[in-house]
């Protein structure tokens, strides 16, 4: 249930800083990175929801596909590893390598944010521009990364999870979700600088200016209010509290159905230890 509402959270804790953009757009970059710091921790927690749907590790290996596939062909990489000759059985290892690329992103964006409104704060000084290209390029680039490991990891991690477990429909939400949240602000902070290029200015006369950098925050902070009600509709359906993800059980005679994936996620390999060996993962029938 905390990783549902973490999901859910992130479109809600979007708006409510996007809004707050709007009408204080000095604090641009420390709202920027409580927006960040709540997404990241949102992707951790998919990864790891995705894997308590599946049970365990050794389902998810063993349900791989067993010929040689083009792992690495997702977008925007697909001109380059789409080829035959790129072609590789999946393994544990691109399991791991795909969820590193995941994690770099919970891990570096946060820094980096940080990095970002250490930076804004000494807008003028010399190095500072440097700088800010650095941060922003290093930050792009993680994005990038993460979102090219996430399309490469969802078909290996879901094709293990049946049917009549969960709709494959919820599962492509729970995907455009993601990757709509990571590209939204990013499109948004490239595309409104480009299209205003002026500052505002008042009618009446003797009036007031609004330099283009404070016109630009509120216009995007508005945007991103707008994407972010969107998201959380999107995010309604595919997170949906129904069956699917709370089951009934019988706690006389089931365990919770979490039990064994958040063992198997603390290092702990159940069909080592004989008294557990009798629980099952549901999946043999």
């Amino acid at each position: 249930a905390d990783r549902i509402m973490q999901l859910l959270l992130v479109p809600a804790v979007g708006a409510v800083t996007s809004a707050a953009q709007m009408f204080m757009p000095g604090a641009t970059p420390i709202l920027s990175l409580i927006r960040v710091c709540q997404f990241s921790v949102a992707m951790r927690d998919l990864i790891e929801f995705l894997f308590v749907l599946n049970g365990s590790q050794q389902h998810i290996v063993d349900n791989l596909p067993k010929e040689k596939i083009t792992l690495f062909s997702k977008f925007p990489l697909c001109c380059v590893f789409g080829w035959s000759c790129c072609a590789h059985r999946p393994r544990l290892g691109h399991l791991r390598f795909f969820v590193a690329g995941v994690r770099q992103f919970s891990l570096l964006l946060p820094l980096f944010g940080a990095v970002d409104v250490y930076i804004d704060d000494r807008e003028g000084m010399p190095g500072v521009a440097v700088s800010q290209r650095v941060c922003e390029t290093v930050m792009a680039v993680s994005t990038f990364l993460a979102m090219w490991s996430f399309k490469c990891l969802l078909p290996l991690m879901t094709r293990s999870i049946r049917a009549e477990d969960i709709d494959p429909e919820r599962i492509s939400a729970m995907e455009r979700f993601v990757l709509l949240q990571m590209a939204a602000a990013k499109l948004l902070g490239m595309l409104i600088p480009r299209i205003v290029t002026h500052n505002l200015y008042s009618e009446t006369p003797g009036g007031w200016v609004m330099p283009k950098h404070y016109y630009v925050t509120i216009i995007t902070g508005f945007m991103l209010t707008v994407v972010q009600f969107m998201l959380s509709l999107l995010g309604a359906c595919a997170y949906n509290a129904d069956e699917t993800i709370y089951p009934e059980l019988d706690e006389a005679q089931d365990i919770p159905p979490d039990a064994l994936a958040l063992l198997d996620m603390n290092g702990i390999d159940v069909t080592r230890w004989k008294r557990l060996q009798h629980l099952q993962y549901g999946y043999d029938a």
